[in-house]
């Protein structure tokens, strides 16, 4: 019953930056963050979890939203310096128009679009960080250690403008599966696909 009214009636109820992946890292950071929020205060949060096509994820005026912590980090880091201005994905940092992020690719695939409520830059993750993963948390990219100290870490909402690749993400990290973190990813993606295929209905030819 939830399914057919809640999206009406839900709103009338009551750092430190992550590492990116390290060739040499035989660590796996298991950093684990607060539970976030589904909705903003007055919402029925169940209600729009379970209208939800994923979890951790509300809609709301026909877009799909989320609100997670993030955290920043820069090229510039002492431990970052290694990798230059390259993302995970291969591609250059960026802080423009469209600005770089970081997340477990398992949970915010590559290539997932994003705006944070009250900016107008669009994210594109393109990056992940061993700290990043097993958690919703977002690291965004930050030219600067000062963008770094005034970014903090915050809890904010976001609207997705577009979901990545799980098969490009797979794509990616399968020749880096010897690193502990890329292989808890792959596994997490693996595990999604294969409860997806078991639960789908019959195909129409």
């Amino acid at each position: 019953m939830c399914a057919a009214f809640c999206l009406a009636s839900c709103a009338t109820g009551p750092s430190v930056a992550a590492k990116r992946s390290s060739s040499s890292s035989s660590s796996f950071s298991s950093r684990q963050y607060p539970p976030t929020s589904l909705g903003k205060p007055g919402t029925d949060k169940a209600c729009l979890a379970r209208t939800s096509p994923h979890p951790g994820f509300f809609k709301k005026n026909g877009s799909l939203f989320s609100v997670v912590k993030t955290t920043a980090y820069s090229h510039v880091e002492a431990d970052s310096l290694k990798y230059g201005r390259k993302t995970a994905f291969g591609t250059e940092l960026r802080y423009d128009n469209v600005r770089s992020a970081a997340a477990d690719w398992s949970v915010f695939p590559v290539g997932t679009l994003f705006r944070i409520t009250g900016q107008p830059y669009t994210y594109r993750i393109d990056d992940y960080g061993s700290a990043l993963v097993g958690t919703r948390t977002i690291d965004i990219y930050q030219p600067s250690k000062a963008g770094i100290k005034a970014w903090g870490s915050r809890m904010v909402e976001i609207e997705i403008l577009k979901w990545g690749s799980y098969s490009k993400s797979r794509e990616v990290m399968a020749v880096r599966s010897r690193h502990p973190h890329v292989r808890a990813m792959l596994t997490s993606i693996n595990r999604k696909q294969l409860v997806a295929s078991t639960t789908a209905g019959p195909r129409s030819n």
